[in-house]
């Protein structure tokens, strides 16, 4: 089953079971592969990962952004992405290769 096809099972099956549930295919979802492996990055010290603003290459270096902990949730952890190369501008064709392409000249 797809990532999409997993989380429509799941949303339906929790708008059938609203607040309250006895459905299986509800409380059963801590024994399955997906159920685990949230357990076991849980259990590790989950981390949410988000990229900054990337930055232009040339610009002065900032330092990361500060994020602050809170007890009981998650570490949050904040990835620097590489700079970005300032655009150039492509050159003009010349008048030569305008006319080897076809191009109408006044």
């Amino acid at each position: 089953m797809s990532c999409l096809g997993i989380n429509n099972t799941f949303r339906d099956v929790a708008i059938r079971a609203g607040a309250y549930t006895t459905d299986k295919g509800l409380i059963k979802y801590a024994t399955t592969f997906f159920g685990k492996r949230v357990k076991k990055d849980v259990a590790l010290g989950f981390t949410l990962h988000y990229f900054a603003e990337a930055k232009p290459c040339n610009a002065s270096p900032e330092p990361a952004p500060t994020v602050l902990q809170r007890t009981g949730n998650p570490k949050v952890q904040i990835e620097i992405p590489p700079c970005m190369p300032t655009e150039t501008p492509s050159p003009l064709p010349s008048a030569t290769q305008l006319r080897e392409a076809g191009a109408r000249l006044p």
